[in-house]
């Protein structure tokens, strides 16, 4: 039996908006991804191996976390892994499953990078604007499974 979050992924999130958010393979969040080490392989980003090491893991995280919450068998086990990648709408809930919220964690390293110097403000809003992407479409995705029960 096809749960509703198995119809949204090979279909859409709702009649007006093709789901974009996809397990691991999905072209978006490994772009984003991809982006995020293009970006931390260069220049004094790429020797600050603490920094660097820790942005490359939560970039890698969301994917890895939706394509986690997919492969569960109901919608609000699939829930609960969105919220570890995007927890900021549904806080009290974020706190309840301790989750880490990846995104977030992402958008403040892209901080830190950008005060040291080692990314330009272009690059920064690149990634920063794929990530506000992101955190809508998980918004609304989240909101569509937690109606379709």
């Amino acid at each position: 039996m096809a749960t509703a979050a198995s119809a949204l992924i090979i279909g859409l999130i709702s009649t007006s908006s093709p789901l974009v958010i996809l397990p691991a393979r999905c072209s978006f969040t490994a772009s984003l991804t991809r982006a995020v080490y293009e970006l931390t392989s260069v220049g004094q980003f790429s020797k600050d191996y603490g920094l660097r090491d820790q942005i490359q893991r939560a970039a890698v995280s969301i994917p890895s976390n939706i394509a986690e919450g997919f492969s569960r068998r109901s919608n609000k086990e699939f829930i609960q892994f969105l919220f570890i990648v995007h927890p900021v709408k549904y806080m009290r809930t974020f706190l309840f499953h301790g989750a880490g919220g990846f995104a977030a964690e992402v958008e403040n390293q892209l901080y830190l990078a950008l005060d040291q110097s080692y990314i330009t403000q272009e690059e920064f809003d690149s990634i920063y604007e794929g990530l506000e992407l992101l955190s809508k479409q998980l918004s609304k995705f989240i909101t569509y499974l937690k109606k379709a029960g």
